[in-house]
């Protein structure tokens, strides 16, 4: 398939249209077996409009649980990326203070650690976030050659969008304060021409990650216990009619690519016309596809969607804003 084949497949695909006049079936066999075999094909084509209506519909709803899923994520990371700098800023000070010591995680930081992982990983299987960190996607990998007090007022980008950013901006202010306060015993060691006793700077670093392990991790991790599971099946359900229509738009252009290299002059009868043009097989695949749609949709989302109540105009901004999301994401 070219360039220009998948172009075309994409723009049917979006029009949301499986069979459109210029593909009339009953032009090559009007029969009444295959006449009620395209009956039925119409009326699944409609059903399916109205699914996808039901989807878009509640997907502009989810709109912004969707930002606050992904917001989630970026947040749980960077909390779980700035404990990791805080500890390498104690290895380094026990280094050039001629210790050696391999420095221990406490168990409130492991579970902090493990809930930041297990918000990633929920996305991540969710197809919410592909296989890299939340951060990554914004082009903000965390670095120790930024300063740390650069670190930490990210922060405040990060938890600005959870529904928790109160709480968790007074943590991050009290953290960048005492950065602060680091930072000038530093420079007044510098200006004495002395080094900073390392005892000042463990109980600085001690005191940060302290502050740190009461963000709000375990209320992240709640709130996407609570939104990636309905978000994700509507972006899901979104992605699963788009694939029956791919799929069921790619047999009918077949059979007219190929019908069209037919000579006609080797049928016998109108009514035979379904068996030598492969009518009869393309609308059977057509069907098979279409029940096992039916199979799968009422399975996994009937429930889940009510009836369409939203304006035509509403549905096509929401669905150009779902198909730019799937291209990104």
């Amino acid at each position: 398939m070219t360039d220009c084949d998948v172009e075309a497949l994409q723009k049917e695909v979006d029009a949301h249209v499986l069979f459109p006049p210029e593909s009339d079936f009953s032009k090559v066999c009007s029969c009444d077996e295959c006449s009620a075999k395209v009956k039925v094909l119409k009326e699944f084509e409609a059903d399916l409009r109205d699914k996808q209506n039901r989807v878009l519909e509640l997907i502009d709803q989810q709109d912004p649980d969707l930002m606050n899923c992904i917001a989630l994520g970026a947040a749980s990371y960077w909390t779980r990326s700035l404990l990791d700098r805080l500890h390498r800023e104690l290895e380094l000070l026990y280094e050039k203070s001629g210790a050696s010591r391999t420095l221990k995680r406490s168990k409130s930081e492991q579970e902090l650690i493990d809930v930041s992982f297990q918000i990633s990983n929920m996305l991540i299987d969710n197809k919410l976030l592909d296989k890299i960190d939340p951060v990554e996607i914004s082009g903000a990998k965390y670095s120790d050659d930024r300063p740390l007090a650069w670190e930490i007022k990210s922060g405040y980008v990060w938890y600005g969008d959870t529904r928790f950013k109160n709480a968790a901006f007074e943590i991050i202010k009290k953290i960048e304060e005492i950065e602060n306060h680091h930072e000038n015993d530093k420079k007044s060691a510098q200006e004495e021409e002395r080094s900073l006793d390392p005892s000042i700077s463990k109980k600085h670093i001690d005191d940060q990650i302290m502050l740190l392990k009461k963000l709000p991790v375990g209320q992240l991790h709640h709130d996407c216990q609570k939104f990636v599971p309905k978000v994700a099946r509507a972006l899901k359900a979104d992605n699963d009619i788009n694939s029956i229509y791919r799929i069921m738009i790619i047999i009918r252009r077949l059979f007219w690519k190929k019908y069209q290299m037919i000579d006609s002059s080797t049928s016998n009868t109108n009514e035979q016309s379904h068996s030598w043009s492969g009518l009869k097989l393309t609308l059977e695949l057509l069907a098979e596809q279409a029940n096992s749609f039916r199979e799968l949709w009422d399975k996994e989302y009937d429930q889940h969607f009510g009836p369409y109540e939203g304006s035509d105009s509403k549905k096509q901004k929401t669905n150009h804003r779902v198909r730019a999301w799937w291209k990104n994401a």
